[in-house]
């Protein structure tokens, strides 16, 4: 995105900055399986890995702060991580006792599986590392954005954080603890099920980005013939 031009190119001059492009993610609206989330209750589901500074910690946290504020509000709500995560990351909950008995684990699962998770689960979660500022846009929301489902994703200031804004989605920053038991609560209260405004994702469609790629490769190559 922007975000990462900007960084790249920020050592350069500017005339080769105005040269710079990018092209984003895409996703296949045909790789999803049917399906859709289980009625009478709500689940909200993290597919992906979790490592280094990238830690669960904030969601934890939250969940054990928002059966403590509420105890009604994890009623019929399941809590779901697949993926890798660090022992270290995965045994911080042992500080969390309601949000222990609230949240599963369930290890790695394939990329068709994970697709299937997505389309039956009402919310997605994603979590990042802190950061001032991060140029960080990870795949796993362009998956998530071709599920349609609801996305909450933990992450500082950035490319992912407005990318989820523009889908509609709920974001809070992984340093501010407040922000994410807030958001965290909002859902609890709603419970969306689906992205607030879907046509923002087209840009990602894989369709779309190849279109864009021929698009570029043939600015590119009239470029060096004129």
């Amino acid at each position: 995105a922007g975000e990462t031009i900007d960084l790249v190119m920020k050592k350069y001059p500017k005339e080769l900055r105005r040269k710079a492009r990018f092209l984003p993610h895409c996703f296949d609206p045909a790789a999803y399986p049917p399906g859709d989330p289980p009625d009478g209750e709500y689940v909200m589901r993290m597919l992906g890995g979790l490592y280094t500074l990238r830690t669960p910690e904030p969601f934890y946290k939250a969940v054990e702060r928002a059966a403590a504020s509420d105890p009604a509000a994890l009623a019929g709500v399941r809590f779901e991580f697949y993926g890798y995560i660090e022992t270290r990351l995965k045994n911080l909950i042992d500080k969390y006792p309601v949000a222990k008995r609230a949240i599963s684990f369930h290890g790695n699962v394939s990329y068709a599986e994970s697709l299937r998770l997505m389309k039956t689960a009402h919310c997605l979660l994603a979590i990042n590392a802190p950061a001032r500022f991060s140029v960080f846009f990870p795949s796993k929301i362009v998956d998530y954005l071709g599920s349609g489902r609801h996305i909450f994703a933990i992450t500082p200031p950035g490319a992912c954080e407005r990318v989820t804004r523009e889908l509609g989605g709920t974001v809070a920053a992984p340093s501010d603890d407040e922000a994410v038991y807030r958001a965290l609560l909002g859902i609890l209260r709603d419970r969306p099920a689906s992205s607030a405004t879907p046509d923002c994702g087209s840009a990602y469609l894989c369709s779309n980005v190849a279109a864009e790629t021929m698009s570029l490769l043939s600015s590119v190559v009239a470029e060096k013939l004129s």
